[in-house]
């Protein structure tokens, strides 16, 4: 799927035609899609959801939109293509819309998406270790009880991780791109589609409980780092959503 603003119509014939190009995409839109693309405007920074909202749905121009911002023309088009960035990164990551439709080529992209989502909007902030600890006792306690994990438990750990590397100087989403890519060439995909998110959870677990240890210990490791370990949390955080949106099957980019 291609979100271009160029080449949509300026006043959508559906209420979600302006989100679509035509081409692979039905031309049925089942309710559950029609709410996530709402959803996703709702969830919009205030300034990129009034540049959506007015040119897609009121279908004015650049010019008027500028005026009505007090920006030039040129650049109420830049706010627009921010704003359509913005909403795409939201729907990249909706279960739903993953389901239903084709969104990345290879597993590389997708996962790329879900990391520019963190790089996006998770902020700078040093990881509650109360709340690292309450995670791991429900992760624990879903795989003890064997029950369905919840996908926000994954991402809670992976934003708080996220949130803590950026702390720490440590974040650079490029760079955990490569990381991750490297390793998943590396191990493949048949060791965690063996347990899925249980097996994730379990993972979890372990690398919140070496957090404790290492921080309990005040010494370096003797193998991986704390912001390994951190980086680990992101990565099973990254994967745990892939599955969930069925998009971590993909081949990686160059196999087939």
């Amino acid at each position: 799927m291609k979100f271009d603003l160029d080449y949509l119509p300026s006043t959508p014939r559906s209420e979600t035609e302006w989100l679509l190009q035509w081409g692979d995409a039905p031309v049925d839109f089942s309710k559950e899609h029609i709410h996530a693309v709402q959803m996703a405007v709702e969830s919009l920074s205030p300034e990129s959801r009034y540049c959506i909202e007015a040119v897609f749905y009121e279908g004015i121009p650049y010019s008027e939109l500028g005026k009505r911002l007090g920006v030039s023309k040129p650049h109420a088009w830049r706010l627009s293509k921010r704003a359509m960035g913005e909403l795409q990164r939201k729907l990249w990551n909706d279960h739903s819309i993953n389901l239903r439709y084709k969104m990345f080529d290879c597993w590389d992209d997708a996962a790329l998406a879900i990391l520019e989502d963190m790089d996006h909007f998770v902020s700078r902030s040093f990881a509650n270790m109360d709340h690292m600890k309450a995670f791991q006792r429900k992760l624990a306690q879903h795989v003890r009880d064997h029950e369905e994990i919840p996908v926000s438990l994954f991402t809670d750990v992976g934003d708080m991780a996220c949130g803590e590397l950026k702390m720490q100087g440590q974040w650079r989403c490029d760079t955990m791109h490569k990381l991750l890519v490297s390793k998943q060439h590396d191990y493949g995909h048949n060791n965690i589609l063996m347990f899925g998110h249980t097996g994730i959870a379990i993972r979890m677990c372990d690398k919140i409980a070496r957090l404790f240890t290492l921080q309990a210990d005040n010494s370096a490791p003797a193998n991986e780092s704390l912001v390994d370990t951190w980086r680990d949390l992101v990565g099973y955080s990254v994967i745990a959503l892939m599955l969930w949106n069925e998009t971590f099957t993909l081949d990686l980019k160059g196999k087939s």
